[in-house]
Parts: C-alpha cells; sequence; structure tokens
C-alpha cells in the first residue's frame, strides 16, 4: 500500500510542479481561474490536496484506507473524503 501511496504523492506532485499549475482557496481551478471540480476536465490548477484526489481514482477513493490516508496526509477541517 505504501508503493501506491507514494506514486500518488509523486503524480501529484508533478501536476502542480508549474506556477501556473497551483491554486490556493479552490480544490481546482478552470483556465480562467474559476472554482471547478478536481475531476472535471476543465481544471488546469490545483492545491495540494486538490491534486492529491485528481491522481487518485475514483473507485479508490472509496476505499477506506485511502480515505483515512489522505485525511491523515491533509487535514483539512470540515471536509471529508
Amino acid at each position: 500500500m505504501a508503493g501506491i501511496h507514494s506514486d500518488r504523492l509523486r503524480a501529484a506532485k508533478a501536476l502542480i510542479s508549474k506556477p501556473e499549475a497551483w491554486t490556493q482557496h479552490s480544490d481546482a481551478r478552470d483556465a480562467q481561474r474559476r472554482k471547478v471540480s478536481v475531476r472535471s476536465p476543465a481544471a488546469v490548477c490545483f492545491c495540494g490536496y486538490g491534486a492529491l484526489i485528481r491522481v487518485t481514482p475514483r473507485n479508490a477513493m472509496k476505499s477506506y484506507q485511502t480515505s483515512l490516508y489522505l485525511n491523515r496526509l491533509v487535514p483539512r477541517s470540515g471536509y471529508a473524503l
């Protein structure tokens, strides 16, 4: 399981490695800087948490272990996976 998570962390880091691909105060934004879902095809920039969600397959998000891992990694008050 640790290998899977480290692969996702590397993928998330790559996703936001350029300054124009990173945002704050929203999990994801489109090219016009509007807030969008991290799963939206229009999403072009992400916060760290949004990048992690983007690179995590939908079916893995339903995994209790994955949810626990991401919530421990990026604690966010008021948010749950």
